[in-house]
């Protein structure tokens, strides 16, 4: 067990989610959150920086902050913070969240089992910890039947890939004779936890950096092939940010130059072929940087979001309804969307999104700020 804070937040939900009468849709957080994930029950989980979990459960939000072992020494620095960007639901609803820095301390976390009146206090446990100087991860993933996957930049020669078999429970990192090289610079970046892709025993990787690349396993992360992207790179903020496909066959990856968030040409690649060809998406149109893109389930690869955190022109959500070939940004209750959400905070506060399983709504986090969308 580790020592923790507990916050719960009572909330007032909107009204076509809850049945509510308000459209109180945003909600205040402890911390920053980069990652966000919905589960096949309707859980949703977030995590983000100061060791912060969130879990919205009996309609509220239940917060906590997970301290790190008393008698961590860290390795690189003299002070460490725990901060969260990688999060992935279990079978059972509980989550599993990765650190980002050595050491990497991985934890589980059970779910409250109070009601909106009560809660119980939630439980963390430390599972796994990789002490290399060189860790940071980036993302995690449930494939199901207790197999997962994180991924983070290079350890020794390679991207450093961790699976389990056993719902998280234990771990292994992938062996480097199983991994194509890392080329000199090429990492990933922990921008919305959105690294990672599944389907089936069919895992997608991207990278990012001196090169962007994505890696694909068929054998739910055992063994590892790569294949060139047509993205910007060579930089040390370039190339890859995100991925999400919309089926075994097509998929869209998104970034860009993080020092140039306004550039909208070779930031966005779409694949046919389940990732072994690329060819450049929406070139020379549309937004820029996206911090998080994903697909709209029961669209048929048709709608797409994707959002960026910032003052630039482009930042903010946007939407696709042609496979991402065009994008419009959107503005409170534009295009269809119901947010009740003000434009300013739509541009500003979120980092990442998740949608429901059945494809109604748009979830949101990021700089303090967790918000739900009528999609």
């Amino acid at each position: 067990m580790v020592i923790m804070k507990q916050w719960a937040i009572a909330l007032c939900c909107c009204a076509s989610f809850w049945g509510c009468s308000s459209e109180a849709t945003t909600w205040d957080i402890p911390c920053n959150a980069r990652a966000l994930d919905v589960g096949a029950a309707g859980q949703v989980w977030y995590a983000g920086s100061d060791g912060c979990v969130g879990e919205f459960h009996g309609g509220r939000w239940h917060h906590v902050n997970i301290a790190p072992p008393s008698d961590l020494t860290p390795l690189a620095d003299s002070t460490f913070q725990l901060a969260f960007r990688s999060l992935a639901l279990r079978d059972d609803g509980s989550a599993l969240v990765l650190g980002i820095t050595s050491p990497a301390l991985l934890y589980a976390v059970d779910g409250t089992a109070g009601s909106a009146e009560t809660s119980s206090a939630v439980q963390a446990k430390l599972v796994h910890r990789c002490d290399a100087a060189s860790a940071f991860f980036d993302a995690m993933i449930n494939l199901g039947d207790g197999r997962l996957v994180a991924m983070g930049d290079p350890i020794d020669s390679c991207l450093a890939v961790l699976t389990s078999s056993d719902y998280g429970a234990s771990w292994q990192r992938v062996d480097c004779s199983n991994m194509p090289s890392a080329r000199p610079g090429e990492a990933a970046f922990a921008a919305s936890n959105t690294n990672l892709c599944a389907m089936g025993d069919t895992v997608w990787m991207v990278s990012g950096g001196g090169a962007s690349r994505v890696f694909r396993s068929l054998d739910a992360g055992t063994t590892w092939s790569v294949f060139d992207t047509p993205l910007v790179q060579g930089g040390t903020m370039t190339g890859a940010f995100t991925m999400d496909f919309a089926n075994s066959k097509t998929g869209i990856i998104w970034g860009g130059d993080w020092e140039d968030m306004p550039r909208n040409s070779g930031r966005a690649a779409i694949t046919h072929d389940g990732g072994a060809t690329w060819e450049l998406l929406a070139q020379g149109t549309g937004p820029g940087y996206f911090s998080c893109v994903q697909h709209r389930p029961g669209s048929g690869g048709r709608e797409w979001a994707g959002v960026c955190a910032g003052s630039h022109p482009s930042a903010g959500l946007h939407r696709s309804l042609d496979g991402g070939h065009s994008w419009t940004r959107v503005d409170n209750g534009s295009g269809g969307v119901s947010s009740g959400i003000s434009d300013s905070l739509l541009s500003s506060a979120f980092y990442t999104c998740r949608f429901s399983p059945n494809g109604e709504r748009l979830w949101l986090a990021g700089r303090r700020k967790v918000a739900v969308l009528n999609w």
